[in-house]
């Protein structure tokens, strides 16, 4: 199970993200209100939380912040989901996934099974 912290820096990351491309749009806006109200946050996190929605932090989680291996692939997994979420990956998304696999320790071969993932979501109905 995902501590609170893990939900902070999950929601954190997928702002960061949304504002990549330099538009974060209302299909990306209605994810991540969806999975503040899902995860249903302590009433600090979700301050926190929504404090960063128009204003994405620069830092991004790293392995150090996140220990848990899984929760780091995790975090990784719904970024690049994110990333497809208006069906078009520019190259300050994929800086920015690049940046943050490196941050997360992750390895390469769990980078790409996190891409082809979300490529076979991105391509259901």
């Amino acid at each position: 199970m995902f501590g609170t912290k893990d939900r902070v820096a999950l929601l954190e990351t997928l702002i960061a993200l949304a504002h990549a491309d330099g538009d974060f749009s209302q299909d990306e806006r209605d994810r991540i209100e969806g999975l503040i109200d899902f995860f249903n946050l302590k009433p600090w996190a979700e301050e926190q939380v929504r404090s960063v929605l128009e204003n994405p932090p620069q830092e991004l989680p790293t392995s150090e912040t996140i220990p848990a291996y899984h929760t780091r692939m995790y975090v990784y997994t719904q970024a690049v989901m994110m990333a497809f979420e208006d069906g078009v990956i520019d190259d300050g998304e994929r800086d920015l996934l690049e940046e943050l696999g490196v941050s997360l320790d992750l390895s390469d071969e769990d980078i790409n099974k996190a891409w082809f993932r979300a490529e076979e979501l991105a391509e259901k109905p």
